[in-house]
């Protein structure tokens, strides 16, 4: 956005000090909202979402499976009970 509309255009027009959520910016730049990359990002951003909420310090929760179905992106609990899961992070990532 920066490139082709100018720093001033990631920032809200009522408060200069805030910068528009990335969910914002994709809907800007992807206008349609079919468009497989919009989808694809918007899955990542919901997952990365999702994520940041299950994490604990230096452990990440794997609770969430993702799949393309008949063309759809659909979210889900994972099928096996194995696959839910915590992992540590090494400390030089959280630190």
């Amino acid at each position: 956005m920066i490139k082709s509309m100018g720093e001033k255009s990631v920032y809200y027009g009522d408060n200069p000090n805030r910068t528009k959520t990335l969910e914002n910016c994709i809907k800007l730049i992807f206008t349609n909202d079919k468009d497989p990359l919009r989808l694809n990002l918007e899955k990542i951003i919901e997952l990365r979402n999702t994520s940041t909420h299950y994490f604990k310090t230096n452990t990440i929760s794997i609770n969430k499976s993702t799949a393309t179905v008949k063309g759809q992106q659909i979210t889900k609990s994972p099928k096996n009970k194995s696959s839910v899961r915590e992992i540590a992070i090494p400390e030089f990532i959280t630190a």
